[in-house]
């Protein structure tokens, strides 16, 4: 009985651990590479790197905001002058 309870004890641990591994990796800022891939539409990101990239922007207003600030300059760029 008591064997039992240590392995369930021991399984628990285990998916605690592996809950909180992903947590902490969503938590890391998008590189360069996934904020280039966010960019053109996921094509260059395999589907882990974009669904964590996508996960991590839903809770990271510094990632958004870099992706817009770069967005933007990317449009002030494609803006021609009218004067």
């Amino acid at each position: 009985m008591t064997l039992i309870f240590l392995l369930f004890i021991l399984g628990s641990l285990v998916g605690i651990l592996a809950i909180v591994r992903k947590i902490i990796q969503q938590q890391k800022h998008l590189t360069d590479s996934e904020v280039r891939g966010i960019q053109n539409g996921g094509i260059s990101l395999r589907r882990s790197e974009y669904e964590r990239a996508i996960r991590h922007l839903g809770g990271c207003a510094r990632c958004r905001e870099m992706i817009e600030d770069l967005n933007a300059g990317l449009e002030d760029h494609l803006v021609e002058d009218e004067a």
